[in-house]
């Protein structure tokens, strides 16, 4: 009866500590995500050299598609301020402001994307780009509604 009943609580411990492990893990994913934000290309750079580094180890990390939102926005975010850069430098090339930049914080997003897509497979990542792009678009429109809304 005793050692059923440590055998349960040393299971139950174990959960536990692998419950605290996988919080732990997206706690640093989220905040890597957030620290990617528009803090500065250089910070971005490192994150993304970071997400490099971890998806070209050896030893990925189990259930690595549980954080791949949080992996995938900022990269996401790169590649579309990139864009809308080089666009706008387009329309307009005389207003300084608006010169592209040299793109290497694109360039490795978009190396980071090629990766991922290597390792989990291309529906998996494309699926996680289309969830954060909607949630992206999502929260434009509610600030907008709420800004409309605000002005009336």
């Amino acid at each position: 009866l005793k050692a059923k009943g440590a055998a349960a609580a040393s299971e139950e411990e174990e959960q536990k500590k692998e419950f605290d492990q996988q919080q732990l893990e997206a706690h640093v994913f989220q905040r890597l995500s957030s620290m990617a934000g528009r803090r500065g290309e250089r910070r971005r750079q490192r994150v993304f050299s970071f997400f490099l580094d971890l998806i070209s180890e050896e030893a990925v990390p189990n259930g690595i598609e549980r954080y791949l939102p949080w992996i995938v926005a900022p990269l996401h975010r790169a590649v579309e301020e990139q864009d809308r850069r080089e666009r706008e430098a387009r329309q307009s090339p005389h207003h300084k402001r608006l010169q592209p930049r040299d793109g290497a914080t694109a360039a490795l997003a978009h190396d980071v994307l090629r990766r991922l897509e290597d390792l989990l497979g291309p529906d998996l990542v494309a699926k996680a780009v289309a969830s954060v792009a909607t949630t992206l678009k999502q929260r434009r429109n509610d600030r907008r509604q709420k800004r409309a809304v605000d002005a009336v």
